[in-house]
């Protein structure tokens, strides 16, 4: 969340006990871009696997946003 506030995300809000596959959102308003963050963490590597047909729901479900924000999907 840090990261992305030094990023110049104006708003980061962590969906914290959502159980959705989002767990941070994150928008700059100046660039009109929307982040969408699946955090991932194991004692020995990053992790940045994630189902690629859940992936494809979680792109399409956002899909309609492209237009007036600009939608990233990260797994981190």
């Amino acid at each position: 969340m840090s990261k992305l506030k030094n990023d110049r995300f104006d708003v980061v809000q962590r969906t914290a006990g959502s159980h959705s596959p989002i767990d941070i959102i994150a928008i700059n308003t100046r660039d009109k871009s929307i982040k969408l963050v699946q955090a991932k963490r194991t004692l020995n590597k990053p992790m940045d696997y994630i189902d690629p047909k859940l992936k494809e729901k979680i792109e399409k479900e956002f899909e309609k946003l492209n237009g007036f924000f600009w939608v990233d999907f990260e797994v981190l």
